[in-house]
């Protein structure tokens, strides 16, 4: 059976339906029998062959100038919305750009057979020799590393030799030099594929240990750092001065460093890239080919708290740490496409009020919750804000300062808009946004100035009075992983007063039981 391809967004079966209404309000003039046929297979999510997936992209493609979002009644625009409208070209065309990436990755069948052929020799080679790790390899492994093979060779032309004469022959190499570390425990030259060496393989254990002295040299370094952020699991200290970076990163066994923005002042990095940081500390020998990021993107998991465990790892990677910093979602926040033509991206990062028009709340944050008073932005609106994906400092929306983010509070709350970027991540998020995987916002922020008390049913409330400083704006895949450890401390704070002001006015309760005890005995022994 061959291949369907299914699972289309909402939207694109939104516009075919709408296409179909609008359709018989111009009496069925706007359409041809296999416009209508396709309306009604998308209505239906009926999955698509690859031809016909071909052919409703080409048609999108051809059909897009003649669309006209504010003319309803225009053929043109009819006939756009019935083929599934932008969402489904945009779909078909990432789905027909999977399929050639999955093509252009699977081996031939004489690859397949040479491959087949290595596993097996190099076996046979390995299986009465006393090494003390697993020698053998899988096809599967062989794969992998030939595959990455004809990736650097189209990504990295320079670093091929003259006398290759192919991506294949690139990629043979690879392989027999990766089947040459896993016999002799070592390679001949340039280390590559570490991830799929057994853990005990001498080349690994090697690498943990260098690692770990890195670790624990980074450990002894002391400097006047201003914040810190943290790079594939490791965390690197940000300067206020080149030298001192450039300092770091020699006494790690690197040289240079490099910029980054904190809250409109310049920070310096050790080491010239995040790159060369993991290159340093050994987390991976390579940057992952667009395949490889595919493939995790991609990945399955077997039930939703697998999936929520794993994003929230990704969710801590990469964001800076700043003292007082926090990260709030309030229930009622939001985020939508405002206009699908510019790209302009319209949200909420914070409200005030809910639908019922009562304060609006933050989730439970460890035994309370908060809400924000409407004037608490007035003073950080002119702040140096950025707007981030998902609190990633390397995912840029907008920027205030360049004029790409627009903050402004009204009566429901902060308000925030960009255009989202023309980059990979940007039209990650349109797409996202318009199958509404992607609904809600959150903030980055330090409190100046807050307030406690509780309400009605006796929770306890936090009323954040004054921001002192904003820092990021932010669409969230998972808006329920608030940085609450400021307002908990603070909480805790509250508890400890209140509790002293209980005992207190129970000591003083006490004591004028005690006195009016005394009084009422004296008055008794006076009258008899």
């Amino acid at each position: 059976m061959a291949d369907t391809y299914g699972g289309y967004p909402q939207s694109a079966v939104n516009n075919a339906k709408r296409g179909i209404r609008l359709n018989e309000e111009v009496n069925n003039k706007c359409a041809t029998d296999v416009g209508k046929q396709r309306a009604r297979d998308i209505v239906a999510k009926r999955p698509f062959s690859l031809s016909v997936l071909k052919r409703v992209y080409s048609y999108l493609s051809r059909a897009k100038e003649y669309y006209n979002p504010s003319d309803d009644k225009a053929c043109g625009t009819i006939s756009y919305l019935l083929w599934g409208g932008e969402s489904m070209r945009s779909w078909s065309e990432r789905k027909l750009n999977q399929i050639e990436r999955e093509e252009e990755r699977q081996v031939s069948k004489e690859v397949k057979k040479g491959l087949e052929n290595k596993v097996k020799d190099h076996n046979e080679e390995v299986k009465d020799l006393s090494l003390g790790w697993n020698a053998k390899v899988n096809y599967s492994k062989l794969v992998k590393v030939f595959e990455r093979g004809i990736g650097a060779y189209k990504t990295n032309p320079q670093s091929v030799r003259p006398s290759v004469k192919s991506p294949e022959q690139w990629a043979y190499a690879r392989v027999n030099s990766f089947l040459y570390a896993m016999k002799k425990g070592k390679f001949r030259s340039g280390k590559h594929d570490t991830d799929l060496l057994p853990n005990n393989h001498p080349v690994k254990e090697k690498m943990n240990e260098e690692k770990n002295n890195l670790i624990m040299k980074y450990k002894k370094v002391k400097r006047d750092l201003v914040a810190t952020m943290i790079t594939d699991d490791i965390e690197m200290p940000l300067y206020t001065t080149k030298e001192e970076a450039e300092q770091v990163a020699e006494e790690m066994g690197g040289s240079g460093s490099h910029e980054h923005t904190l809250d409109g002042e310049i920070v310096f990095m050790p080491f010239e890239s995040h790159e060369e940081i993991m290159k340093i500390m050994n987390k991976d020998e390579e940057i992952k080919d667009e395949e490889e990021e595919d493939e995790e993107d991609g990945k399955m998991y077997d039930d939703e708290e697998e999936e929520v465990e794993d994003n929230k790892k990704k969710y801590k990677r990469n964001k800076i740490h700043v003292e007082g910093l926090e990260r709030r979602n309030f229930l009622n926040s939001e985020i939508r496409i405002a206009n699908t033509e510019s790209r302009e991206v319209v949200g909420y990062a914070s409200v005030f009020v809910d639908s019922d028009g009562r304060a609006a709340l933050s989730e439970n944050l460890g035994g309370f919750r908060e809400k924000i008073d409407p004037e608490a932005f007035n003073s950080v609106l002119e702040n140096d804000v950025r707007a981030l994906f998902n609190h990633d400092p390397n995912y840029i929306l907008g920027r205030t300062t360049s004029g790409t983010l627009k903050l402004s509070v009204d009566k429901r709350g902060l308000k925030y808009s960009f255009t989202a970027p023309d980059t990979s991540y940007g039209r990650d998020l349109m797409v996202s946004l318009e199958r509404g995987d992607i609904s809600q916002s959150s903030f980055g922020f330090i409190v100046e100035e807050d307030s406690w008390d509780e309400d009605s049913e006796g929770a306890t409330i936090r009323t954040i009075k004054k921001v002192g400083r904003l820092l990021d704006v932010s669409p969230v895949t998972y808006p329920a992983y608030p940085d609450a450890e400021v307002g908990k401390r603070s909480f805790l704070n509250y508890r400890t007063q209140k509790e002293k002001q209980e005992n207190k006015k129970q000591e003083k309760d006490l004591i004028k039981r005690n006195l009016l005890y005394k009084k009422l005995k004296f008055i008794k022994l006076k009258n008899t």
